[in-house]
């Protein structure tokens, strides 16, 4: 077992998911075994969510190409090699899964995910901005794997004001009136240049 997440004081950065703990996963990497040229590293332990199946920490991780995607803690155990597939997981309640079978969740990345990956986004750029601000029209690219396949979100600012009209608006929980997807695209990994 990695940490019991409800046991365990996670500590988030402020304002944001991120825990500021990396649980000692700095150095974590995981080749896919499907295509062994792609590593994934990691990058950021995160809260676990009341809306996900597993309730332990997030791990996000990303790639040499700048993709990002997470893994739940309950699969991470098994890359570790903390969990036994077919073992009883303590913290969840649940048992450990095979790589791949029934079950297994593996890498993977939904709206909550991506959103703390925004986020993530947002914060480098007010500490860019001056004054923190964020410009209506700028945009940014977001590179993502949901574990099935790669796209790219081309993101654009809208506002930088909260629903009283106070600038600037730095909340997570309204993060997706800030900014707006104009498009995804889906790529193919293989083609997309290296960071």
């Amino acid at each position: 077992m990695l940490i019991h997440p409800s046991r365990t004081n996670l500590t988030p950065f402020p304002g944001t998911r991120v825990i500021a703990s990396d649980f000692g996963l700095g150095r974590f990497s995981y080749a896919e075994k499907k295509n062994p040229n792609r590593v994934w590293f990691f990058y950021a332990a995160l809260l676990p969510l009341a809306s996900k199946p597993i309730k332990g920490i997030r791990i996000e991780l990303r790639d040499q190409k700048g993709f990002t995607t997470f893994i739940n803690q309950r699969d991470l155990e098994v890359l570790l090699e903390l969990g036994v597939p077919g073992t009883r997981c303590e913290w969840c309640g649940g048992t450990y899964r095979e790589i791949d079978g029934e079950g297994w969740i593996g890498l993977f990345g939904d709206f909550d995910d991506w959103t703390d990956v925004l986020q993530r986004e947002e914060l480098n750029i007010r500490a860019q901005q001056q004054g923190g601000l964020l410009i209506p029209g700028q945009e940014i690219v977001i590179n993502l794997y949901d574990g099935a396949r790669d796209y790219c979100d081309l993101m654009t600012v809208l506002t930088d004001t909260d629903k009283d009209g106070l600038s600037p608006d730095t909340k997570i929980t309204t993060i997706h009136k800030r900014w707006s997807r104009i498009e995804r695209t889906s790529v193919n990994w293989a083609d997309m240049p290296y960071v």
